[in-house]
């Protein structure tokens, strides 16, 4: 995994992340990676490569998987309170 560099335009991205912090990369295969969405008891994010007709899912433990192919170009992911 590769660290990446980060510039803040807005200083307002300090309330939310503080002053010190790092951008890891977690996946480079994309050609459009998009709508992240974190579910938290899974522990998983989600997020689909419209471009790539594929939806994945990384966790910490296992990395980036091919949660869904062909995810019929999904996009706009979301998680709810059920």
């Amino acid at each position: 995994m590769k660290h990446l560099n980060v510039e803040s335009y807005d200083d307002r991205v300090h309330q939310l992340v503080g002053s010190h912090f790092e951008i890891e990369e977690l996946f480079d295969k994309a050609i459009w990676a998009e709508c992240p969405a974190w579910v938290a008891h899974q522990q998983a994010l989600f997020f689909s490569d419209v471009k790539d007709n594929t939806m994945y899912r990384w966790q910490a433990e296992t990395g980036t998987q091919v949660y869904r192919s062909p995810s019929h170009f999904s996009n706009g992911n979301a998680v709810d309170l059920a």
